[in-house]
């Protein structure tokens, strides 16, 4: 289980894309134009789902592992870590906006919830 660095910095293009596993989904994956990115696959609610961590060598694989470990800590407490992420989002953008747009922030905030519980399902 797990790649090292060594695996990783030598990964090489290939003419289709590919993946180095590291173990409880994270996996590196290989693009032909020689692009590394951090991805992480999991199950939420029966469906499949993909979540994006970062370029390597920006994102080391202590930091993909930790992100990963964080993830996995959000679906064990029932919650999707993509949606979460989403939320957070839209969290930070309307605390960065004017106190005065609150009707659009509220919109903002309505939108997101719908998409929430659908992602959820009954």
């Amino acid at each position: 289980m797990g790649e090292d660095q060594f695996a990783v910095t030598s990964a090489a293009a290939k003419d289709k894309p590919y993946k180095l596993t590291d173990g409880d989904g994270l996996h590196l994956l290989v693009r032909p134009n020689g692009s590394k990115l951090w991805r992480m696959r999991y199950r939420f609610n029966g469906q499949e789902n993909t979540l994006a961590f970062g370029m390597f060598p920006a994102t080391t694989i202590a930091k993909a592992r930790a992100k990963r470990d964080e993830a996995r800590a959000l679906l064990a407490s029932g919650m999707n870590p993509s949606v979460k992420r989403k939320l957070d989002k839209i969290a930070s953008i309307t605390a960065a906006r004017d106190k005065g747009n609150v009707e659009s922030d509220l919109e903002i905030v309505a939108g997101a919830n719908r998409r929430v519980s659908e992602s959820v399902g009954p």
